[in-house]
């Protein structure tokens, strides 16, 4: 865009607005690209939801815990991204080999994993892998779990799938509170399915609302694989599908650009309080909660404050925690001590966790 001789010129370039339609076209991209996998994975019927009301998508919306004009949607239909079911796992060992085969692009020791074990049994999720779909439906150590993971809060959590004694299989609405991922337990018609909120494990709609139904949290951690596998070399990793669609999709950067500026796309109340010392909207945070109450631990500050060997001790509402810091890609691992209270740990962006918890206090804002 220019103005006629004499005039302040103004060139339209990627600084002065051209980043945003780089932007668009990745996320036209991801969209196309989700519209072959969607036509590969799930060729039978007519998937609910229209992609403009809430109502289309068929979820029981008559006993919301939320406020109804803040549920959005965030995909065209119910379970367009397909949520996986039991996916295969193969030995941490045999990664070498599926790379030599990928030509190292299965997985490299600086992909993000998410680490979870259960008794005996310890099995990593690549985030590479998990973005794609969002949940996993698996089975570790004898328990059903639900790995999730959403792209727009780079939130993670994990549950125990069990609920008053039946145990859910987990699919992706379609539908968004505050950003993040609402989730549903495929059922019977007759027994009616609930909508689920990924940040807080709560159900916000239909009979697993009404009964006033929570998911319980299991620990996991988010690292590098190289140091999960150091740790982990009897340990297992879930294999994605191998289709040729998704390994195409597994190398994408589903909107690469989202994490480089404050900018959301989607509705999201209350936002964090902006000042100088706050944190970026988008900045990696980890969250230590203490008999629910709990303390936000932005990356960035853990950074600044650990030792020579990238540790840091704390003493939060009387527990001793351990924070181990890792560069490339930055992660925190968090140890709690020994203790008789009930210690959570969640990894979010500060924004989506504020969202959801704002009353949680902000490590470094003393």
């Amino acid at each position: 865009m220019t103005e006629k001789p004499g005039g302040n010129e103004k060139l339209f370039t990627f600084w002065s607005g051209g980043w945003a339609l780089a932007l668009g076209g990745v996320l036209s991209l991801a969209v196309a690209a989700w519209v072959i996998f969607t036509a590969l994975s799930d060729p039978s019927g007519q998937p609910l939801g229209d992609g403009v009301h809430v109502e289309s998508y068929g979820f029981d919306l008559s006993n919301l815990e939320i406020p109804r004009d803040e549920i959005v949607i965030g995909s065209r239909n119910k379970d367009y991204i397909r949520a996986l079911v039991h996916p295969q796992s193969v030995p941490s060992a045999s990664v070498p080999a599926f790379n030599r085969a990928q030509r190292g692009k299965f997985l490299v020791g600086s992909d993000r994993v998410i680490g979870v074990t259960v008794g005996e049994a310890s099995r990593a999720y690549p985030i590479r892998f998990v973005r794609w779909h969002e949940i996993v439906n698996d089975n570790l150590g004898g328990v059903p779990i639900a790995v999730t993971y959403h792209y727009l809060c780079d939130s993670v959590v994990v549950f125990d799938r069990r609920v008053a004694g039946e145990t859910r299989v987990f699919g992706v609405s379609g539908l968004l509170h505050n950003s993040n991922l609402l989730l549903y337990d495929r059922r019977p018609k007759a027994r009616g399915e609930s909508l689920w909120c990924q940040m807080t494990g709560r159900a916000v709609a239909g009979p697993a609302a009404a009964a006033g139904r929570g998911l319980k949290v299991l620990p996991c951690e988010v690292v590098p694989w190289s140091v999960w596998n150091f740790e982990h070399e009897q340990g297992t990793l879930m294999k994605p599908p191998s289709r040729l669609i998704h390994k195409k999709l597994y190398k994408m950067l589903p909107a690469s650009g989202y994490f480089g500026h404050d900018d959301l796309l989607f509705p999201v109340k209350p936002l964090p309080p902006a000042s100088e010392k706050a944190p970026a909207r988008k900045a990696r945070i980890v969250v230590v909660r203490i008999n629910g109450h709990g303390v936000v631990y932005p990356l960035s500050r853990i950074a600044a404050r650990v030792n020579e060997a990238d540790r840091l001790a704390l003493t939060q509402d009387g527990v001793e925690i351990a924070f181990e810091y890792h560069r490339g890609p930055d992660t925190v691992r968090v140890k709690p001590g020994r203790t008789s209270k009930k210690v959570e740990v969640f990894h979010a962006a500060w924004f989506a966790w504020h969202a959801f918890h704002p009353e949680d206090r902000l490590f470094g804002q003393e």
